[in-house]
């Protein structure tokens, strides 16, 4: 007993519609797969900005700290080296002579 019938002419309709069938499905898989690999990149892209988006805040962070140390450092030498004074403040100086 044959499947397809005696010539084959059954088997060569069922080549073809599995053939037509086959190469929308692949079109659909190789999407999936492209949609994907898109979207493990996105994730990944939107993870690094998150990364990066924290080391700026944490730099602008140390940033404001050293323009403050720097502010800091500029007025204590010049109260120490050039004896300046903030208003109504007075200047005591001790003497180590006997």
């Amino acid at each position: 007993m044959r499947l397809f019938g005696k010539k084959g002419g059954n088997f060569k309709k069922f080549i073809w519609i599995s053939i037509l069938l086959a190469l929308p499905l692949g079109f659909l898989l190789k999407e999936s797969l492209q949609l994907y690999a898109m979207k493990e990149r996105l994730a990944a892209q939107e993870k690094e900005t998150a990364r990066i988006q924290q080391q700026i805040t944490q730099l602008e962070q140390e940033r404001e700290k050293l323009k403050k140390a720097e502010a800091d450092t500029i007025e204590k030498l010049a109260r120490e080296k050039m004896k300046f004074t903030k208003p109504g403040e007075v200047i005591y100086v001790a003497s180590t002579t006997e």
